[in-house]
């Protein structure tokens, strides 16, 4: 999720700078690379069967690897064409809080109300019985991968909206640091990452 989080912004700002695309289009083309990148982590776990760890770090370190031969690793203001949408995204004080209540409140509703939500809480909570109950399992991993790939590219877009700068590494730093501190934690007999791998995640949050 943090290298869709870095490559969205990236999209957006090569679409527009390069090739003259609209920002509105521009935009939700980035989200929808979030979408189809998850999709693919989904069907590398889903049909083949690889370990979702081993997916994403795999199809992330691509994003990353394009990024940077792409921008030579140096960072880029936003498009002037893109500040009039990116008000509403993230450079209004509360755009970002107010995504953040909008969203809640749908996925509350989603996953409560729905039967693709009573079906995703029951595949989080036991996979093998949801199977067992008729729960489609390759259905549920497969939206929540591509959930999660929209998500990643949201919160991404109003990162460098509400910065006004488009760092092609800001997403990997954090994302490999994250998964060190999982992998730390089930490594752990305690099930908890070390000290050293809980400062190391806590300093992606600092500027």
């Amino acid at each position: 999720m943090g290298f869709i989080f870095a490559f969205s912004p990236f999209l957006m700002h090569y679409l527009i700078d390069y090739y003259g695309v609209p920002a509105v289009l521009a935009v939700l083309l980035s989200l929808l690379m979030g979408v189809a990148a998850g999709f693919a982590n989904g069907f590398i776990t889903v049909a083949l069967r690889v370990p979702s760890f081993i997916a994403t770090l795999g199809t992330g370190f691509i994003l990353f690897g394009l990024m940077l031969t792409t921008s030579n690793a140096y960072p880029a203001n936003i498009p002037g064409k893109a500040q009039g949408i990116g008000h509403w995204i993230g450079t209004y004080a509360w755009a970002e809080i107010t995504w953040a209540i909008v969203l809640v409140v749908i996925f509350q509703i989603a996953l409560s109300r729905t039967r693709w939500g009573l079906h995703t809480v029951a595949v989080g909570g036991n996979i093998l019985g949801a199977a067992e109950a008729g729960v489609s399992v390759a259905k549920i991993k497969y939206s929540a991968f591509m959930l999660t790939g929209f998500m990643g590219a949201l919160v991404g877009l109003q990162e460098a909206f509400r910065t006004n700068s488009i760092d092609p590494s800001s997403g990997g730093r954090c994302s490999t640091r994250s998964r060190a501190r999982s992998s730390a934690a089930r490594r752990s007999p305690a099930g908890r990452a070390p000290s050293s791998a809980r400062s190391s995640a806590r300093s992606c949050s600092r500027p």
